[in-house]
């Protein structure tokens, strides 16, 4: 999920120009972000929507985050 929706702005590469120097690059930084990111991909009030001008993810994807943070947030 990440890779194909949110890399191309939160990558380290592209963190600085695009993505508002957040980087989801590895697990240390979306374990760290989670809530924020959760929030974004459910375009929940007061977080900002991601994707950034894009349609919001399909509910399948964001239940898979949701499910990921339930168990505990694995490294897998």
């Amino acid at each position: 999920m990440l890779s194909a929706n949110c890399l191309v702005c939160h990558s380290n590469s592209t963190a600085n120009g695009f993505g508002n120097n957040i980087t989801l690059e590895n697990y240390s930084d979306v374990v760290t972000l989670q809530a924020s990111v959760l929030g974004s991909i459910q375009h929940a009030p007061t977080y900002s929507p991601m994707p950034k001008n894009g349609s919001k993810l399909n509910s399948c994807a964001i239940q898979q985050f949701e499910l990921w943070i339930e168990k505990g947030s694995p490294e897998n």
